[in-house]
């Protein structure tokens, strides 16, 4: 699968996430947006649904090899769900977006994924149903998992995602990332590049980004 990396399907508008570092926790983290929740067992399946949705956003940019590209594998995700590093947007965090017939109240039709990096929080995917993006759940997500660094004690989240398409880079840009210097790039983050140059994806076409957290010396996994 593709990930945030490679594959961040979020259709929502940027709800200024200048202000994600102050965000508390991210069980039950409200915002601006909505409600994001830690992720269930029960999500999963959903969770693969928003993002195979996601990626059908791709086919709008020329690039149906990434909407093509298959969603996480159960196992997978369970492992993210079990370890405490995935959270959700459910339905009915949000009083805008979605359309008749769509998920239960309590479905996912938002979730985010993290990686515990040594000197990072690291985003590995955040994806949204097109039908309900635009309103917010992107940002509530990273928002949410700024906040989660700030409270493990990381000094910054960082993702990999493609430069040039519109929901990527520049939407991450206007949440406050900035791209990284290759002087910043260390072993771990250096090692994402080289697995999604594995995965297919060329170099050139992709960005790592931060967004810088003061306040907390890093803690990294425990």
């Amino acid at each position: 699968m593709i990930s945030v990396g490679p594959r961040a399907g979020v259709a929502a508008s940027a709800v200024g996430v200048a202000s994600a570092a102050g965000v508390a926790s991210v069980v039950g983290v409200a915002s601006a947006a909505g409600v994001v929740r830690a992720a269930r067992e029960s999500d999963i399946e959903a969770m693969r649904f928003v993002e195979q949705a996601a990626g059908q956003l791709f086919l709008q940019v020329g690039m149906p090899e990434v909407a093509a590209d298959p969603p996480f594998a159960p196992d997978v995700l369970l492992g993210y769900v079990r370890r405490g590093q995935a959270w959700v947007s459910p339905a009915a965090g949000l009083g805008a977006g979605g359309t008749g017939g769509g998920p239960d109240p309590g479905d996912p039709v938002g979730y985010a994924l993290v990686d515990l990096m040594a000197g990072s929080l690291h985003l590995e995917q955040l994806s949204v149903r097109p039908d309900h993006g635009r309103c917010g759940r992107g940002a509530a997500l990273f928002a949410a998992v700024c906040g989660q660094a700030r409270l493990l004690g990381y000094p910054r989240v960082t993702l990999s995602t493609f430069r040039d398409v519109p929901w990527n880079a520049p939407l991450y840009a206007r949440w406050g990332a900035q791209p990284l210097a290759a002087a910043e790039i260390d072993v771990e983050l250096a090692a994402v590049v080289e697995r999604e140059r594995a995965h297919g994806l060329d170099p050139s076409g992709r960005l790592l980004m931060a967004v810088d957290l003061p306040g907390r010396a890093p803690a990294g996994p425990a």
